[in-house]
């Protein structure tokens, strides 16, 4: 079996629900180096996944089945998880910085959301799970209280998008804008929506997610040392 039959193999498996074929394929081959870990969660989980979600969206997936593909993912994930964490963990436990995640009030798909936090966190990030489901201010109140540098927020949900924008709105009344980037993702954002309402990225995925936030941290180091400079 090549790279390319092993991601198609894992990702069909996840997409009719078949636990036990996906995990199997998975743990005779994760050692292989068939495909990196990374490969498994982005090629082969993760488009599981977006099947499913329009499959579910056109009405041809029910909560059984998506449940169904949920399960299949939670199994998989406790296998391919630890060894993405042992691949990116940031060397000496220097925390980079803070980021306060979370889905969007309305939507309760936190799949994506998890991993994302979960990459973060192995990557070296101090990283505050709202959970899902989560109102605008309750984004604002958690990124004052700990000086978040990011605040990521997820939805996969159309009907949603109007709290993403409300998030922004409120951080430009609180006087946060300027201090606290902002991230967006989901199956319903987008480039164009994420410029639409100023935030600062988008992510079409948990690990695009994470090199942006990696990003937008570092931009902040430079902008501050460069205020340092001028001070002196």
């Amino acid at each position: 079996m090549d790279r390319e039959e092993f991601l198609e193999a894992v990702k069909n498996a996840l997409v009719v629900g078949d636990k036990e074929t996906c995990v199997n394929l998975i743990k005779e081959h994760i050692d292989e180096g068939i495909a990196t870990p990374l490969d498994i969660l982005r090629l082969g989980l993760g488009e599981g996944m977006t099947i499913a979600g329009d499959k579910y969206e056109a009405g041809e997936y029910f909560v059984p089945e998506m449940l169904m593909c949920v399960d299949v993912m939670d199994a998989a994930m406790e296998i391919v998880m630890p060894r993405i964490k042992e691949e990116m963990a940031a060397s000496g436990g220097e925390t980079i910085g803070k980021v306060v995640i979370g889905v969007v009030e309305g939507d309760i798909h936190d799949i994506g959301k998890t991993i994302t936090a979960s990459l973060l966190e192995a990557a070296g990030f101090e990283v505050y799970d709202l959970g899902r489901d989560v109102p605008a201010e309750e984004f604002i109140k958690k990124a004052k209280e700990v000086g978040a540098d990011v605040i990521a927020a997820s939805t996969l949900m159309t009907p949603t998008l109007e709290v993403m924008e409300e998030l922004h709105e409120d951080l430009e009344d609180e006087g946060l804008r300027d201090k606290v980037k902002t991230i967006i993702g989901g199956g319903a954002t987008s480039d164009e929506f994420a410029e639409e309402i100023g935030a600062d990225g988008y992510a079409a995925d948990a690990v695009e997610g994470v090199d942006a936030i990696k990003r937008m941290v570092q931009e902040i180091k430079m902008a501050m040392a460069e205020l340092d400079k001028r001070v002196e």
